[in-house]
């Protein structure tokens, strides 16, 4: 399988390198605007752009077509392009939490630590999550289709947040949860709903793998 990492890497390296680029850039300057919690842009932007790349590369060189041909194994296919998206998920959330921690610890706010912590828990599974749906969707009906989800969800989370800002009894009902929400979280839960959060994202993303194995079983080269 590291032969198959391998070529999928070769495929989008050059892509990565100026996503990584533009992902730093864009942290940066949201650090500027609103702290350091926004460097965990750097965890979340590559788990939506890495399957895009993967993809677009697979279309671009037909490289989908002719894997399907090799005898590695259609597991193994799917395996490959998985782990490549969990290593790069994986080291931007270490240079995420590598840069948090150096600039608290250099502006002698090291209690925020913790709370930073916490961030980056719930980034990696927003980021399993994400990344994990790119791939099945993508694999299942394609990339359009992927990016209708991603789009689709962000445009359906925006009218939600919309409708119960403008409406009394729900804006008064979503103050009452978040109120309680934020007393439990005060009383050290906030470790576990992290920790809780993390799991979920990584029992989506496994769920995602094994959906995308047996979609690649039934296809026809």
């Amino acid at each position: 399988m590291r032969e198959m990492i391998y070529a999928e890497w070769i495929g989008i390296r050059m892509s990565v390198f100026q996503m990584a680029v533009r992902v730093i850039a864009v942290a940066l300057f949201g650090m500027m605007l609103a702290g350091p919690i926004m460097l965990c842009m750097v965890v979340v932007m590559p788990a939506v752009l890495v399957p895009r790349m993967l993809c677009d590369a697979a279309a671009s060189a037909d490289w989908e077509a002719y894997s399907l041909t090799f005898p590695t194994g259609r597991r193994n296919i799917v395996a490959s392009r998985y782990a490549l998206v969990l290593c790069c998920n994986g080291v931007a959330a270490v240079i995420s939490l590598t840069s948090i921690v150096g600039y608290r610890v250099l502006s002698d706010a090291a209690e925020q630590i913790p709370y930073d912590l916490v961030a980056i828990l719930i980034s990696v599974a927003g980021a399993m999550t994400v990344s994990g749906l790119m791939l099945a969707v993508s694999g299942r009906w394609g990339l359009n289709r992927a990016n209708y989800l991603i789009v689709g969800g962000m445009g359906i989370l925006y009218l939600m947040i919309a409708v119960i800002r403008r409406t009394e009894v729900l804006y008064n009902k979503w103050q009452f949860f978040q109120n309680y929400l934020m007393i439990w979280l005060a009383d050290s839960n906030i470790i576990v709903a992290a920790s809780l959060l993390m799991m979920a994202g990584c029992v989506i993303f496994v769920f995602c793998y094994v959906w995308s194995v047996r979609t690649y079983q039934k296809k026809e080269l």
